[in-house]
């Protein structure tokens, strides 16, 4: 069984909307995103992920920054495909979902013991594959989640 996240940030509406509107908790159409999963038979879940991050500096005092991202979680037999992943961006594409140019989506393997390898970046918006970039520092940051569907 192979384990999944695909991963689109949300925390402004330039990032990803809805119907031209900033994507929250109530702003979604549930029915779509019930299809949208329905339809889709890896995912079996939805929800914000909702991330803290402390910024420390020697130059300027501590600062947070917080950041929102809607995540699909995934199970699957097989290896998710470009084919397959691209599908998926049209399809929330289809149902009305938009982004700003630069925006990405991510498809990450999640292998265990946090040890997540991200296998496809795109950009959201013309869906073009992208060079994944390689994060190298620790990560302190804090999380919170709220789901927003469940198969």
């Amino acid at each position: 069984m192979n384990n999944y996240k695909i991963k689109i940030s949300c925390t402004k509406k330039e990032d990803l909307c809805y119907n031209n509107e900033k994507l929250t908790r109530t702003n979604y159409n549930k029915q779509n995103l019930e299809n949208l999963i329905n339809n889709t038979d890896y995912i079996e879940k939805s929800l914000f992920l909702y991330k803290t991050i402390k910024i420390e500096s020697n130059k300027i005092p501590t600062t947070t920054l917080e950041t929102t991202s809607l995540e699909f979680i995934c199970k699957c037999d097989n290896e998710i495909s470009d084919i397959d992943f691209e599908t998926f961006i049209k399809d929330m594409k289809n149902i009305g979902f938009r982004s700003n140019p630069e925006n990405t989506i991510h498809l990450i393997k999640i292998n265990g013991n946090n040890q997540n390898e991200t296998i496809f970046t795109y950009k959201f918006d013309s869906i073009t594959k992208q060079k994944i970039k390689k994060k190298h520092k620790p990560n302190r940051s804090t999380y919170h989640t709220q789901m927003l569907y469940t198969k």
